[in-house]
């Protein structure tokens, strides 16, 4: 028995226009996701819990309402709106699917019980239809609560598009027939403007969907990684983060590197700033001990001293003469070692005195002014010719070798002092770097958990259109997405 090619053209045509007169709704039921930064329950239980709704979901709802499935929600999620998922961006992910309304469950924590919260929205108005928040110590109580309480949730949706607007008493006995003589107006009323349908609205809102693959949360690609707990760990403790996100080789070389890279700039610096740092001023203190003598500086003083230049003299050599009595009588100095510089008097400082601030004083030393304290110390004969002269100008006591000496060490240890803010800088900018790098790493794996490349296959979009009027059309093409 033949078949004409004009009979399966009118069968077609009969097909698409009593697919086109379903207008069936459809609603998408999301994945159940932390609430949280912290995944309470695991990935098994999270896909039980969107499971156990969409099945109350199609109990509930009449046929002519679709429910998608998961493998529906992958197929038609576009790439630009996968993070929305883990974030609760319900109605976005609604609208752009093209589902007329949308679900989605947020597990959290509250005073150490689980928490659920169940959403219903509309997609177009963004409304939310119904909720119902709910607590339990695990996840079986959980799902306890969803089999009794989210029928009640979906039903709201037919109850919104099937009930009609209850009429009052006095509405139904106000309403009366026409009489012959009379015109009923509502038969000259033209025939109601067609509204366009969800689907029309979708479609002027969205334009055309392009259709990717998406991954479902795969528990084999690992589990969700808190970015905000990747980063602190990694400000604590560099590498830290990496290692928590884990799941690749490049991460935890990170990881190691980061770490290693902290230990290599804490012990450089307490090898320099430290360790060599309190060697080397251990190094000049020693040294200043054996060759400056507090006598020496004393005796050439006084050898300098005349009352008739005193006021020159202590204005030209006696600047830090006050500092110099704080280092043996800490800050309430001594005023007779203050006052009676170059003279000499029986309490003044001696090789013996104990010292109330060392650093202070082996600062001082280094002075031009204490260079006749040095043992080697070869006094200038032209000072005292100097001071006797109406105006006298600033020359120098004397020379040492050794001050020059004890001058230099003291510099090598205030370089070794310096480079403990370069290496502190570095720390910070390691703890920095590293803290930026994990957070970035556990977005990018969270990604991963629902993203995969696209293949040519899936970019290739086939489509059909039909018109039924005064001139039947029909037609099909093929489209491919960039």
């Amino acid at each position: 028995m033949s078949v004409s090619p004009i009979s399966i053209l009118k069968t077609l045509v009969i097909l698409l226009i009593g697919v086109q007169a379903i207008k069936a709704q459809v609603l998408a039921v999301l994945e159940v996701v932390p609430a949280g930064e912290e995944a309470e329950l695991s990935i098994t239980e999270f896909r039980h819990l969107t499971d156990e709704l969409r099945t109350q979901a199609r109990e509930a709802l009449p046929r002519n309402y679709s429910v998608l499935t998961r493998d529906n929600i992958i197929q038609l999620i576009p790439p630009e709106e996968i993070e929305c998922i883990a974030e609760g961006c319900a109605v976005i992910i609604g609208r752009a699917i093209g589902a007329e309304y949308v679900t989605q469950g947020f597990v959290g924590r509250f005073e150490g019980m689980l928490t659920l919260t169940v959403e219903l929205h509309e997609s177009m108005s963004g409304n939310m239809l119904g909720s119902f928040v709910t607590e339990s110590e695990n996840a079986r109580g959980l799902l306890s609560t969803i089999r009794e309480r989210a029928p009640r949730l979906f039903a709201r949706i037919s109850n919104t598009n099937v009930l009609p607007v209850p009429e009052t008493q006095a509405e139904k006995s106000a309403e009366k027939q026409p009489a012959e003589n009379e015109i009923d107006i509502r038969e000259e009323l033209p025939e109601p403007v067609r509204v366009s349908s969800d689907a029309d609205k979708r479609r002027e809102l969205l334009g055309t969907v392009q259709v990717s693959r998406v991954h479902a949360i795969d528990e084999f690609r690992g589990t969700y990684k808190s970015p905000r707990r990747a980063m602190f760990m990694s400000l604590v403790l560099p590498g830290s983060g990496q290692m928590y996100v884990g799941t690749t080789q490049s991460r935890y070389i990170r990881g190691a590197f980061y770490m290693a890279e902290e230990i290599a700039l804490i012990s450089g610096l307490y090898y320099y700033s430290v360790h060599k740092y309190d060697k080397q001023v251990k190094k000049y203190q020693n040294f200043a001990k054996d060759n400056f003598k507090v006598s020496n500086y004393e005796s050439a003083m006084n050898s300098l001293f005349n009352e008739e230049y005193k006021d020159k003299f202590q204005m030209l050599y006696g600047s830090e003469r006050e500092n110099y009595c704080r280092a043996f009588y800490g800050s309430s100095a001594n005023r007779s070692c203050i006052e009676n510089f170059g003279i000499n008097y029986s309490n003044h400082p001696g090789d013996n005195t104990p010292l109330f601030y060392p650093n202070e004083f082996y600062r001082i030393i280094g002075n031009e002014n204490f260079i006749l304290g040095w043992v080697d110390a070869a006094q200038n004969p032209g000072v005292k010719e100097n001071l006797f002269t109406e105006n006298p100008q600033y020359m120098p006591l004397g020379t040492s070798v050794d001050r020059d000496t004890y001058m230099s060490m003291r510099k090598k240890a205030n370089s070794l002092a310096d480079r403990q803010a370069i290496f502190i800088g570095a720390i910070l900018l390691n703890h920095i770097v590293s803290a930026i790098d994990a957070a970035l790493a556990a977005k990018a794996h969270n990604s991963t958990l629902y993203e995969e490349k696209i293949s040519f296959l899936d970019k290739i979009r086939l489509g059909s259109d039909i018109h039924i009027g005064e001139n039947f059309k029909a037609g099909a093409g093929l489209w491919y997405y960039f």
